[in-house]
């Protein structure tokens, strides 16, 4: 098996070209809206938990396809499950060792478990770092790290490189910049398709009190024109697919208004986590057959409840 070193290095003579190419050429889908070149949209999303082995079964009997236990590196602490989606991924993440770095995961652990990271995408983790500190954000170095993966067949690993993001720059959010170097071994096909439907990452949601509050810090961080104002809160382009936004608790109760939120929460957290899927008249059928608990709002989409999602509002849209 390579080193880690060694894959880096290979993969990103690949990726740094084709990164050049797509920010010059913005080959993007039409659908996205380009306010900022810096990042690619939501990577993934992080659901922390205290228990990994309920956390998997909570996952499968919702119809998603779970991915075999994943072991981070020593110095990260972390074990995994990821359900990995055409578009996106998210993840549900337990501290096995700890260690400095997933210090404050193990205290917010202590609260409650829930959704706490939304890591960004980054094919060029050199020219995020440029564009950041020219708006005056200066970044801690990179962090290389990997995970063994049982592929059908074999055994491989997956290999990323991460930045974190300074909490003054992310406010209520855990957030990191993240490079992809085996994308091949992350998006095994095996693991895409889903009895539920879910193909995709659409938006995260969070609760404050005082949306405006965290205006300055996201617009340092993805620049003015990501940010849209509103009666009901802010919401934050994150330069590809996946938004963020924050909402009142009076807007987040109307949209919600028949699910009640993670009792063991205050304001301001991540609330929400919203997964798109091919048809939801599907998604409904697989969720009535296996009575899984669930609300169908006025608008057509289906929520489970926080307490059957690992503290979190999963929403089919």
């Amino acid at each position: 098996m390579a080193t880690i070193e060694a894959t880096i290095k290979e993969c990103n003579k690949r990726y740094q070209s084709i990164a050049y190419v797509l920010r010059c050429s913005n080959r993007r889908p039409k659908s996205w809206k380009i306010v900022t070149d810096t990042f690619e949209g939501i990577d993934h999303c992080v659901i922390i938990v205290r228990d990994l082995d309920i956390a998997r079964d909570r996952m499968a009997r919702l119809g998603f396809t779970v991915t075999p236990r994943g072991y981070h590196s020593d110095h990260v602490g972390t074990a995994n499950h990821c359900i990995m989606l055409r578009d996106g991924y998210f993840e549900v993440l337990g501290i096995r060792k700890p260690t400095e770095f997933n210090a404050d995961w193990q205290s917010k652990l202590e609260q409650r478990e829930g959704l706490e990271a939304v890591p960004l995408a980054s094919n060029d983790l050199d020219f995020a770092r440029e564009k950041l500190a020219e708006r005056g954000i200066s970044l801690p170095d990179a962090i290389d790290f990997s995970r063994p993966v049982d592929l059908p067949g074999e055994a491989s690993e997956a290999v990323f490189r991460i930045i974190m993001i300074p909490n003054e720059f992310s406010p209520h959010i855990s957030m990191f910049a993240i490079q992809h170097f085996t994308r091949d071994v992350v998006w095994y096909p095996d693991f895409l398709d889903h009895a539920n439907g879910a193909i995709g990452v659409s938006g995260v949601i969070a609760i404050h009190e005082q949306p405006e509050k965290v205006v300055p810090a996201y617009e340092k961080l993805f620049g003015k024109e990501a940010i849209s104002r509103s009666d009901n809160g802010v919401e934050i382009d994150t330069g590809g697919k996946g938004d963020i936004q924050f909402l009142k608790p009076d807007a987040y109760s109307d949209l919600y208004p028949n699910v009640e939120p993670d009792p063991a929460a205050n304001s301001p957290y991540l609330a929400a986590l919203k997964i798109e899927v091919a048809d939801r008249d599907s998604t409904a059928n697989y969720l009535n057959n296996h009575n899984v608990p669930h609300i169908v709002e006025s608008r057509g989409t289906l929520c489970i409840p926080p307490l059957e999602a690992c503290g979190t509002l999963i929403e089919f849209v």
